[in-house]
């Protein structure tokens, strides 16, 4: 553009009332003023998406995770897709705040209810984790005994299993 118009005010210099030329700076001019403006909006987005990346980061150290309302990493990590859909680290923050729920979730092993509702929260940030999905099974599924006729069976777990089975 600026090329253009360079180029143009050499023409406007030897015709400068020439219609054609007039017409042509003015839309130049105003597709620079609009190229200025969207560089110009880029440059606050960037700016805004790395201040909610910061922001999240905090977040998480805190375990502000998806709560509370308003100032937790998970809405956080929304408003930066809302700002740029395909952010890949907004969306590697859903799997960082499910990671920590998992890790959480393994730390807490006393109060099953607590366990499960820690997974249940990281299974909504992002409902395929495989770490949550089998960690949830451990607590929802009855432990199951080997048999006596398991090959896994060593001597002590035989003698549990005689003991249970008859």
């Amino acid at each position: 553009i600026v090329t253009r118009l360079a180029l143009l005010e050499k023409g406007l210099t030897a015709f400068p009332k020439h219609p054609g030329l007039l017409s042509l700076k003015q839309e130049l001019t105003k597709e620079k003023l609009m190229k200025q403006h969207e560089v110009k909006e880029k440059l606050t987005q960037q700016r805004q998406i790395e201040e909610l990346l910061k922001t999240a980061q905090q977040q998480l150290i805190a375990l502000r995770l998806k709560e509370p309302a308003g100032d937790n990493a998970y809405e956080t990590y929304q408003q930066i897709l809302n700002l740029a859909t395909d952010h890949q680290e907004a969306n590697a923050g859903f799997i960082k705040i499910a990671n920590e729920y998992e890790r959480l979730a393994r730390i807490k092993q006393d109060d099953p209810q607590k366990n499960l509702a820690l997974i249940d929260k990281g299974l909504k940030v992002l409902p395929n984790h495989a770490g949550l999905l089998a960690l949830r099974q451990t607590f929802t599924q009855p432990p199951t005994w080997p048999k006596a006729s398991d090959k896994s069976c060593d001597l002590f777990w035989l003698l549990i299993c005689v003991i249970i089975t008859g």
